[in-house]
């Protein structure tokens, strides 16, 4: 496993800010990433190739240079090479180097001015995208590992444009955590990016997240728990003054609507409503009214899912290699909320570069970037 040290990793070009506070005195800061020991994880090469291929990102529009236009994009990567769990369980892993370009080139292809990850569990890959788009973004890998470098750490990693300063940069730990979960260190990392506070989480994992009315929630009733007490965390970081702008992004593990699309799932509701109380309001709804309220509505719009979902188990042929079994599983889980900043364009992004990866020697079979969808919103700062 990579260990961690203090301040947010900072491209050559940028401002230093001054060092952080010693770690072990502020457990969780800001971290910086160490060399990573490679090969832990089975089945791909041990060393990252960062920026040997790179290309040279297109200028920022005036607009998003000046911050008035603000492009943010979410991902779950599921990157699993290098962690102790992926040298245990190959399956884990699925051609992860090569996503992980895949991931730089879809970034030096959208030039998110916020880019937030998920489940980076893996030191190369991890090296490989933060060396990679070095020269345009900094970047903070949030939270620590455990157990003597057993645990998995947070997962969790920012890339922003604007400079991270470490003392502002915070990562709160949940404390209710089960099953594989409880192995890592997941929780909730904000930081301050051009006056905005931007949260970055991933929630806990496990069944009952899909389900509609609440039946069998007591047959999973642990991860359900987890997953409140994860949301209250979360709201406990959230600035309490409304004139604060916010985005909130990140894996909540919560499906919108149940698997037949007839409803919204009470899981959903209640997120929604606990995020209201601080005025975040989930950005793709701001503009994409839900088409497909019951089930009339949605076979009247058949393709309307495609619009928002991002564990596409249909499609996405990861899904079912990394742990989903049914074919017929469709959900959207990746959120970004948003306060103080109006929502201009959301969408999930798939098709070229998305799910097109190239692997094998040959580069003759395709593979997607992820077993989820990126998710990309736009806003604009001004009124």
């Amino acid at each position: 496993m990579s260990t961690n040290d203090d301040g947010p990793v900072v491209a050559a070009d940028a401002a230093v800010a001054p060092a952080a506070a010693d770690a072990a005195a502020v457990p969780h800061s800001c971290a910086r990433e160490a060399v990573p020991r490679c090969g832990e994880g089975g089945g791909e090469e041990a060393v990252p190739k960062p920026a040997a291929n790179a290309t040279v990102p297109p200028a920022l529009s005036p607009q998003q240079e000046n911050m008035t236009e603000l492009k943010v994009m979410f991902l779950n990567a599921h990157l699993f090479y290098g962690t102790t769990a992926a040298f245990f369980s190959r399956g884990l892993v699925g051609n992860d180097m090569a996503r992980a370009r895949a991931i730089c080139a879809l970034v030096q292809r959208e030039q998110p001015a916020v880019f937030g990850l998920a489940e980076v569990w893996g030191g190369p890959p991890r090296a490989l995208i933060t060396s990679t788009l070095a020269a345009h973004y900094n970047s903070w890998t949030p939270g620590s590992a455990m157990w003597w470098g057993v645990g998995m750490g947070s997962g969790l990693l920012l890339l922003t444009r604007k400079p991270l300063v470490p003392e502002d940069c915070q990562f709160t730990p949940f404390k209710e955590l089960s099953g594989w979960d409880a192995w890592s260190c997941k929780g909730v990392a904000s930081a301050t990016v051009g006056g905005i506070r931007v949260l970055v989480t991933h929630t806990q994992a496990g069944a009952s997240c899909r389900n509609a009315t609440g039946s069998s929630l007591a047959a999973s009733g642990t991860p359900l728990k987890c997953r409140k007490e994860n949301l209250i965390k979360i709201l406990g970081d959230i600035p309490a003054h409304e004139s604060v702008p916010a985005l909130l992004m990140g894996d909540f593990n919560i499906s919108e609507l149940s698997l037949d699309f007839a409803q919204r799932t009470q899981q959903y509701i209640r997120m929604s409503a606990l995020f209201d109380c601080e005025h975040l309001v989930d950005a793709f709804r701001a503009v994409r009214p839900l088409a497909c309220a019951d089930a009339a509505a949605l076979s009247a719009v058949p393709d309307e899912p495609d619009l928002f979902i991002t564990n596409d188990a249909v499609r996405n042929e990861l899904v079912r290699t990394f742990g989903n079994k049914r074919r017929t599983d469709r959900t959207r889980l990746d959120y970004i909320f948003v306060r103080g900043l109006r929502t201009v364009r959301a969408e999930v992004l798939s098709g070229a570069g998305v799910d097109d990866v190239p692997v094998g020697a040959t580069g003759g079979k395709h593979t997607s970037v992820s077993d989820h969808q990126p998710v990309l919103c736009v806003f604009s700062t001004t009124p």
